[in-house]
Order: structure tokens, then C-alpha cells, then sequence
């Protein structure tokens, strides 16, 4: 059976949950996939498939196992795949294409080093994880791999260093030299007349293990040391290069024995032979537990992580009202240039590159949007600005978590940084990296620090192993990934926070209240309008006082002071000033507030309300209170949203030509003034009746 048709079996087998969980892991052979039966639906008469969305939500139409499997096993698809491997399923599937597709999970067993505690329970885990990305699945007792998965190749090696298989070896060489290594082993050659048989026999007999160690036993002393070298090493097969770092003539006998092959060209040892020769206690490398970062004792005082989440959700409120005041500019190429970005940070009080994250994160979180040349703040901010502290943290840490940019990276510092805000900009890997540094921060043990994000570079690169080219790359993008983590509250000193955990483990909402827990519930007020907080504030606290005071300290204690305009901010809220009073005095911690205050309260709360502004498209004066009650009633009318603020006075929710539209509509004859109250004469009717 082909692989494509047991990858079609295996997608068949899998629960609703767990395929959709597939496909969104290779959502790019789901585009792919749409993409190929759009073309085709281009005939008359047919309609396109809708787009697919990302996440795929429940009512949407997913394609069938026949329709994506050939999209899995294409080689592009499954590279991009790789990218988001960990070290122990590189590992697993570099011992599987060395079995060769279809081999033996006890076979893989034998070969894979499960000396480390839990490692064969861990080996099952990581194969149901390649199963679910479609890599490697279970077919019976055997284990498939798909076709074009076998030519990725993870050294110049190989998989394992083992160089190539007989298969792709033994039908360079000429048929005289295939039967005269089959003669040199001692191999009957009766039923091998043609030379494809004879290539199925070498085959078949080359990858006994015993046997080929049995042949290479009775080697030349000075051969054996260079097989030795061969199978231990892994040099790369590539043409020319064993040529010239052996001579040739040391390894005639086994070029006729068959364990290493020599043409014009190369000089390869078999992958079959090369890890026969590594001995029966060879096994392959299992790493199935990250490398755990160096770490210190933590600080003993309170962690800073709460003061620098609350400080990023007020700056993110600070920056998005500096754009509302006057929108950013765009480039003409595109973005927002370093010089427009001072003016937000200037209005916030923090830097340049703080901006730039925060504006990327509000971006993501669609907080802000262009409209035109100008990026401003969107509708969706107003919600999120009358969130709670823990909704808005949520928010953002959410947005953070998915932000395909790395606004702070910086490959060369004194190069110009790029634009802020580019739509064209994208690295789709950023949420790999986070998700990369940050569950190495999770396995910190508690009351341990990190010092650095240096000690957090292996941990990453066990991670993502197929990220980097170069090690040293690691290094700068995880300094990167740590100043904006510091930046958010998800470490701060060097200690993870309980949001690092949230956000590894998928669990924010919870490990936002988490990060509160634990903070003081009580506040001292003092007779110059000042609320002092030691220590960390709770969750409650932080909500109560941010809405009515204004925050002047954060630390190792919190500061507020309260104000007529701060006080007036919590009746806008709903607040009355008995209300207020009653939940100042529920967290004061003697029990009671200054008579300062409460006067303060007593005197805002008296003249809150005096006038109001009622929100209205236009005003109708009516001659009397039947007129009024019968438009108030008026059906037909209902579009209006008439209200009675006033005798004879009501307001419509339309502008004044759909209100008189309406109206006239109805049966009224409504007539219309202008703003100075003078007759206003409606021109448009006018020429109608002329026309």
C-alpha cells in the first residue's frame, strides 16, 4: 500500500478534535488545498470555496482525508512543518528514516537510547505528536514516513550521520563489480542471473548487522582503523570528499567486501554497514527533556512582574490617546518612521522602543488600525479602555503571544530601525521564539532566577533545533524576545511570573488573577487626599483605586492621589457617593477615610449631574403634550428612538433630513429651522417640483 494511502487511512481514523487540530497545524496544505479546489470550481456555473479560517471553527467545512493528503506529503509543506519540531522529534524521526518507512516500533525501540528516566514513555509521546502533524503515523505494527520526508536530510551526513542507504549506493556501481563483491562475501549466486537481483541480494545480505561485522572482523589491520574512523565519524558521502582524506588503496578490501563503495566520482560507507560497524551498543541520541538554564537564588522581595503589566497596560492607554490626539503619519513607503513615534513616547513618558512594541501588540490586538496614511485608535479601544485591569493585561499578553513581529530585534544597532506599524512587515517564526523562551523560563524551579537570557539559548534551540543556521544567531533574538518579556511582566529579576506559566501552559485568564493573588487588600488613606498601598496591591485594590485616583508611585509601595477630576471619573462610571465611600472604607486599614475625602467625595458627587448631554441626531419642538405622547407611540416612527427630555421637546436618533423624511412619511407635516432658528428651505424639494 502506497504512503499517500495510508496517510488517507490514518487521517480517516482520527476523531473530529484531533483532525482539526491537524489540519491547523498544516494550515498551509489546507491553503494549498483551498487554493487548488478554487481553480478548479472556476468553471461556469460553480461557485469557489469559501476561504478557510485559521483555528477553522466548528461550522466551517474541512477538506476530506483524500483531498489534503497529497498537500501533507508535499516536500514544502512538510519543511515548514520541521521548523516547529522539538529536539526529541527531530531525533525520532531521523531513527525512523534510517529504519526506512515502515520499520518497527520495536525496532525504532532497539535503536533509539531510552536509558534516560521515563524515556520510553516520552518516546510514545512524541510519536502521537508526529502522528498529529501528519509526519510520521502508525500503520499496524509499522510506523510510515512520508516519501518526500526521506529526503530531508538534518546533517551533510544524514540522518544520524549515517550516510546513504544501499538502495541509493549499489546501483551506481557496474554489474562486474556487484558480482565480484557478492563472490568476495561468499554469497550463492545461482538465483541471482540479472542485475537487479543481484542488487536485492547484496541488499538482503548487507543489512544483517552480525554478518557485516563478521566480515569486517577479518579486515587489514590498517583498514580496519579506517573503517572504524568511517563509521564512528559519519563523514559526509559527497563526491570527492573521502577521495581525499583516505587513500584509496588502504581500503581496497572493503571496496570488494562491499562495506564502503568506490566510484570515479565518491567513496561512501553504506548507512546499513556504518551503523552495523558502530557496534550492538550503539544507540541513537534520545534527548527527551529540555536542558534546564543555569540559574541563581531569587531575590526575596516582591516581584516586580505586577508593576511592569499594570505599567504596560497604562502606557499601551497612554500611547493609543497620544495617537487619538494626533494620529500617526505613515511613510511613503509604508509604516511609521522613528521620528513620528517620539511624540507618543514623549506623551507617555517612556522610549522609543517601548512605543514601538506596544503599538505593534495594540495593532495585533486591533486596538489600532489605518484609516488612510494615518494610524489612529480603533473603535475596539474604547471597549478594552473600560475593561478591567485583568480583561485589558489578557489583552495584550494574548496579542503579544500571537504577534507575527519582532518590533525590538535589531541585528545591527547602529543601523536606522525600520518602520513601526508596516503592513507589509511579517515574521511568522516571532510566536515561535516567545513560545520557545518562554517555556524554557516555565521550567525554572521556583525561587530560582535566570541571569540572563544568554543561560535560556539552549533550552531554545532544543526547542526549535531547525530555527537556526548558526547558534550564535539564537543568542540575539533570545535578548530580543526577553526585553519585551520584561517589558509585559512576564519576567521580571530574572524570575519567570505566573504569566510566563499562563502563557506556556494556555491558561492567561487564570494566571492573570494568579500574578494579583497574594497583594495587600488594604490601603492606608492619609488627610492629604494620598492612598498608600505596601507592598503589592491586589487585583480589587489596583481596579478600585486606578478608577477613582491618580497614580503618582509603584514599588515597593503604590501611591494615588485623589482629585475632583479622578473622584468625577468614578460617578461616570456608575458610582453614587454613598457607593464610593462604602468601598473606600471596605479596603481602608483603619477603617474609615479622612473627613478630607469623604468632603471631597460628598462635593464632586453633589454637582455630578447638573447638566447633561444627551446624545442625539436632532431636536423636535411640538406644539403640544398630545402631539408629543402620540409621536411617542407613533409606530412608524420607531426608527427615530423619539425621547421626551423636556415639555414639547423631544429628540430623534436621525439626522434632521431622515427625521422630516420619516415623519412626512408617517402623515406628519413637520416643518424644519436652521441652527440660528431662522426657517430652514429645503432647496432639494424645491427642485424636485421644478424638474
Amino acid at each position: 500500500m502506497s504512503v499517500t494511502d495510508t496517510l488517507i487511512i490514518w487521517l480517516k481514523s482520527l476523531d473530529e478534535v484531533r483532525y482539526r487540530r491537524l489540519l491547523v497545524a498544516r494550515w498551509d496544505a489546507v491553503l494549498a488545498c483551498h487554493r487548488r479546489s478554487r481553480l478548479k470550481g472556476d468553471g461556469p456555473g460553480s461557485a469557489a470555496p469559501r476561504e478557510p479560517r485559521m483555528g477553522a471553527l466548528p461550522g466551517e467545512v474541512l477538506p476530506e482525508p483524500h483531498e489534503i493528503a497529497g498537500h501533507l506529503l508535499e516536500q514544502s509543506s512538510i519543511i515548514e512543518a520541521f521548523q516547529r519540531l522539538s529536539t526529541p522529534a527531530t531525533q525520532v524521526i531521523e531513527a525512523v528514516q534510517v529504519l526506512g518507512d515502515g520499520c518497527r516500533r520495536r525496532d525504532l525501540m532497539a535503536l533509539i537510547d531510552l536509558s534516560a528516566a521515563n524515556s520510553a514513555a516520552r518516546l510514545a509521546q512524541v510519536l502521537d505528536e508526529l502522528a498529529g502533524v501528519a509526519l510520521v503515523w502508525p500503520d499496524g505494527d509499522g510506523l510510515r514516513i512520508g516519501g518526500e520526508t526521506a529526503m530531508l536530510c538534518f546533517r551533510a551526513g544524514g540522518p544520524l550521520d549515517a550516510g546513504f542507504p544501499l538502495d541509493d549506493l549499489l546501483p551506481d556501481l557496474p554489474s562486474g563489480a556487484l558480482r565480484e563483491i557478492a563472490l568476495n562475501l561468499g554469497l550463492n549466486l545461482g538465483g541471482a542471473g540479472h542485475r537487479d537481483q543481484l542488487i536485492a541480494l547484496l541488499t538482503r545480505t548487507l543489512r544483517d548487522r552480525d554478518f557485516v561485522r563478521s566480515v569486517a572482523s577479518r579486515a587489514p589491520a590498517h583498514t580496519s582503523a579506517i573503517l572504524t574512523r568511517l563509521a564512528s565519524f559519519g563523514l559526509p558521502g559527497s563526491p570527492g570528499t573521502e577521495h581525499e582524506a583516505i587513500d584509496v588503496r588502504l581500503i581496497e578490501w572493503a571496496a570488494e567486501h562491499g562495506l564502503v563503495i568506490v566510484d570515479h566520482s565518491r567513496l561512501a560507507m553504506p548507512r546499513e554497514v556504518r551503523l552495523a560497524l558502530r557496534g550492538v551498543d550503539y544507540r541513537a541520541p534520545f534527548q527527551p527533556v529540555s536542558p534546564r538554564p543555569a540559574t541563581t537564588p531569587a531575590d526575596p522581595r516582591p516581584s516586580e512582574a505586577v508593576h511592569a503589566a499594570t505599567r504596560a497596560v497604562e502606557l499601551t492607554e497612554a500611547i493609543l490617546h497620544a495617537c487619538a490626539d494626533t494620529p500617526l503619519t505613515a511613510l511613503k513607503s509604508g509604516g511609521v518612521g522613528v521620528r513620528e513615534l517620539r511624540r507618543p513616547a514623549k506623551a507617555a513618558g517612556c522610549s522609543v522602543p517601548t512605543v514601538r512594541l506596544l503599538l505593534e501588540v495594540a495593532r495585533q490586538a486591533g486596538l489600532i488600525a489605518w484609516e488612510g496614511s494615518a494610524a489612529l485608535p480603533a473603535e475596539e479601544f474604547d471597549t478594552w479602555r473600560a475593561g478591567s485591569l485583568a480583561d485589558r493585561l489578557e489583552t495584550l499578553a494574548d496579542a503579544w503571544w500571537r504577534l507575527e513581529r519582532l518590533p525590538l530585534f535589531q541585528p545591527d544597532p547602529d543601523a536606522r530601525p525600520g518602520p513601526c506599524l508596516d503592513p507589509e512587515r511579517a515574521e511568522p517564526y516571532a510566536p515561535r521564539l516567545r513560545a520557545a523562551l518562554v517555556g524554557t523560563l516555565a521550567a525554572v524551579p521556583p525561587g530560582r532566577a535566570v541571569p540572563g537570557p544568554e543561560v535560556l539559548v539552549d533550552g531554545m534551540l532544543w526547542r526549535l533545533p531547525m530555527m537556526f543556521e548558526e547558534t550564535a544567531d539564537a543568542g540575539e533574538y533570545a535578548a530580543t524576545v526577553w526585553e519585551e518579556a520584561c517589558l509585559l511582566g512576564v519576567v521580571a529579576d530574572g524570575v519567570p511570573s505566573v504569566l510566563a506559566h499562563g502563557l506556556a501552559e494556555d491558561r492567561v485568564a487564570s494566571s492573570i488573577a494568579g500574578l494579583f493573588a497574594g497583594g495587600d487588600t488594604t490601603a492606608l488613606f492619609q488627610n492629604d487626599l494620598t492612598v498608600v498601598v505596601t507592598g503589592l496591591p491586589s487585583l480589587a485594590v489596583n481596579e478600585l483605586l486606578d478608577g477613582v485616583a491618580e497614580r503618582e508611585a509603584r514599588g515597593t509601595a503604590s501611591i494615588w492621589r485623589f482629585s475632583p477630576d479622578s473622584v468625577r471619573r468614578g460617578f461616570d462610571a456608575g458610582l453614587s457617593a454613598r457607593a464610593l465611600i462604602d468601598q473606600l472604607t471596605a479596603v481602608s486599614r483603619t477603617g474609615e477615610l479622612p473627613g478630607v475625602l469623604t468632603h471631597l467625595i460628598d462635593d464632586v458627587g453633589r454637582r455630578h449631574g447638573e447638566m447633561r448631554v444627551v446624545e442625539a441626531g436632532c431636536c423636535l419642538r411640538v406644539a403640544g403634550p398630545s402631539l408629543a405622547t402620540e409621536l411617542l407611540r407613533a409606530r412608524d416612527l420607531a426608527k427615530l428612538r423619539l425621547r421626551e427630555i423636556a415639555p414639547g421637546v423631544l429628540t430623534s436618533a436621525l439626522d434632521p433630513m431622515s427625521t422630516l423624511r420619516l415623519l412626512r412619511r408617517a402623515g406628519y407635516v413637520p416643518a424644519a429651522d436652521a441652527q440660528d432658528g431662522t426657517p430652514f428651505v429645503d432647496g432639494s424639494a424645491r427642485r424636485a417640483r421644478v424638474n
